[in-house]
């Protein structure tokens, strides 16, 4: 238990050398970034990779434009969708009256130019749509 509680002493220990660490490190970097923009006024510095990690604020604006984006392509998945749906109805439907055709061609009450037409309008018709 003695040496449990050692490592535990140790981790706690070393957890406040690094964010102390990290605290001066920030300052530092504060100090810095304003000593540059008064040689510099016009610099504006890079993200730091962190940023995105520490302001809470910021993170919360991410969140909701990854919602936002989300429900949009929801949005356009589902638009997507329902005109895949109208186009296989309109392909069966136009499949089912193809077949009506052929089986009519098989014996001749349609002659067989006519059905050329049909497909022919047909054919033109899909190209309009």
């Amino acid at each position: 238990m003695a040496n449990g509680t050692s490592t535990l002493q140790g981790l706690l220990r070393e957890l406040d050398e690094l964010q102390s660490r990290i605290s001066s490190s920030l300052a530092r970097e504060s100090a810095v970034v304003a000593e540059i923009k008064q040689l510099r006024p016009d610099f504006n510095p890079p993200e730091p990779p962190y940023a995105n990690l520490t302001d809470p604020a910021r993170l919360r604006a991410q969140l909701d434009a990854a919602k936002h984006e989300l429900g949009m392509t929801k949005r356009e998945l589902d638009m997507a969708d329902h005109e895949l749906a109208t186009e296989r109805k309109m392909r069966q439907d136009l499949q089912r009256f193809l077949d009506d055709i052929r089986r009519e061609a098989k014996e001749p009450f349609i002659i067989p130019g006519l059905l050329d037409a049909f497909l022919s309008i047909s054919s033109l018709a899909a190209k309009i749509h």
